[in-house]
């Protein structure tokens, strides 16, 4: 759907009579009086304007729960405690009131700020009342009145005439929230595969691949190179979840239109990496976790990682497959040629299946690590052996051969079920094999791809 055009759908509420509003205006007042009789405190009391009949609506909820966020925030900020904080309902929406102890005319100036500066801050309503019960107003504090969102004149002056047609302001209303959300969870989800991609190379020892302590089998790039990629491709993450949010068509029409986005991506990953590359797999797999994550989302309700995985396994379809099968006369791939040799689809199948290997077992030895109490990157350690163990790695394979690969498998796999293992036993394992590799010149690049996508599935449940 696209969101900005489509933006009526998404007054989803009820339309309240002008009786009904009257009457929630006056409950609400009463209710404030009452709290500033019984306390004697600051009150700040919080809703949202909304223009026309339909005032409660699932996206203005979301921006009622982020103006108690950013609220909340900016007391912390300014040392303003809150003694008291509740949320109420009517059929106008959602409206909070917290209470503190902080100077009236302070907090006022304090919110002022949140309804000034913040993007969304056009549609708070925030009142502040002095311990008596007295309304703080702008004027007092020498401070302009709100200016209308539509043409920048007194926003008092503009609703009170209604000198704006309703469409208008509901449209801009509509899409100024999608839009914020939209951006703030673009941010999110960039900054969370950057993350990710960071702890990953930072888990350390790992055998044959870089990280803290050397740059295992690799000649051409180091700690520094991954982190230079990783800086790179973090506004690659960020456009494929925005092109997500509008993108009118089928999953499979999407995957399509964000190739080239890739290729862009992989030029500018070796730009800072003189070449090298730290990234290819991650450019693929991050990004489409990341478009899929956004094609999904809906403002204020993020996707569940089952159907972000489910997306990926859609938009990767019968096509993806089709793709390692398929002579075109061109030279052969690392990938196609394995597939032909072995039947494995390595990053291409990985993400046909939704990412079942990183579910099935790098998700859950990353948990089981935690839940045993040991360090995030003991974690990582004993998760990257796990999948080495149960995945075919392609890299591996194109460094050595496939009976080297399934002999590594069994070796770790009869390893890591010692019962009780322990992090001292599993990192010492890890330096092992990290000697063993570098003579052998492999590295198992497939399964630290896994890792760190293992590590955004992690937070992204966890966060």
């Amino acid at each position: 759907m696209n969101n900005r055009s489509n933006w009526e759908l998404y007054l989803d509420g009820a339309e309240v009579t002008p009786e009904e509003v009257l009457s929630c205006r006056e409950a609400r007042a009463s209710r404030n009086a009452l709290e500033s009789m019984i306390y004697h405190k600051t009150q700040i009391c919080f809703g949202l304007n909304i223009a026309g009949p339909v005032k409660r609506f699932t996206i203005a909820d979301a921006a009622f729960k982020e103006e108690r966020r950013l609220i909340i925030n900016q007391l912390e900020r300014n040392d303003m405690s809150i003694i008291k904080d509740d949320d109420y309902s009517d059929s106008m929406g959602s409206y909070g009131v917290m209470l503190t102890d902080s100077n009236a005319q302070d907090v006022k100036l304090a919110m002022i700020e949140i309804e000034d500066k913040s993007r969304l801050g056009r549609i708070f309503d925030i009142d502040v009342f002095t311990s008596g019960g007295v309304p703080v107003s702008r004027s007092e504090l020498g401070q302009m009145p709100r200016k209308c969102f539509l043409c920048g004149e007194d926003a008092r002056i503009c609703a009170s005439r209604k000198l704006h047609d309703l469409k208008l302001v509901q449209e801009y209303t509509i899409n100024l929230i999608i839009d914020y959300f939209n951006e703030q969870f673009a941010s999110y989800i960039a900054a969370l595969a950057a993350k990710s991609m960071i702890y990953e190379v930072a888990v350390t020892p790992k055998p044959g691949l870089v990280d803290r302590m050397n740059n295992g089998s690799h000649s051409d790039m180091n700690f520094f190179s991954f982190v230079d990629a990783t800086g790179a491709l973090i506004p690659y993450y960020y456009r494929l979840a925005k092109k997500g949010f509008d993108f009118d068509g089928t999953a499979e029409e999407f995957m399509c239109s964000i190739r080239f986005e890739g290729k862009e991506a992989e030029n500018d990953m070796k730009k800072v990496t003189g070449g090298a590359n730290t990234s290819k797999g991650l450019i693929f797999s991050m990004g489409l976790i990341c478009a899929a994550a956004g094609f999904l989302y809906k403002p204020g309700t993020p996707p569940t990682l089952k159907d972000i995985c489910k997306m990926c396994s859609t938009m990767c379809g019968a096509d993806i497959i089709h793709e390692l099968t398929y002579d075109n006369g061109a030279k052969q791939t690392r990938g196609e040629k394995q597939f032909r040799q072995y039947s494995l689809k390595g990053v291409r199948g990985e993400a046909n299946s939704g990412y079942d290997s990183v579910r099935r077992y790098g998700l859950t030895a990353l948990m089981t690590a935690q839940r045993k109490g040991w360090s995030i990157n003991d974690a990582g350690v004993y998760t990257l052996l796990q999948l080495m163990g149960k995945v075919y790695d392609t890299n591996i394979i194109g460094r050595s051969n496939f009976d080297t690969n399934e002999g590594i498998r069994r070796m770790i796999v009869d390893k890591l079920e010692v019962e009780n293992i322990s992090s001292d036993e599993v990192i010492e394992f890890a330096k092992e094999l990290d000697l063993k590799f570098q003579k052998m010149n492999i590295s198992p690049g497939g399964s630290a791809d896994l890792l760190a996508i293992s590590y955004m599935f992690y937070f992204y449940i966890n966060n």
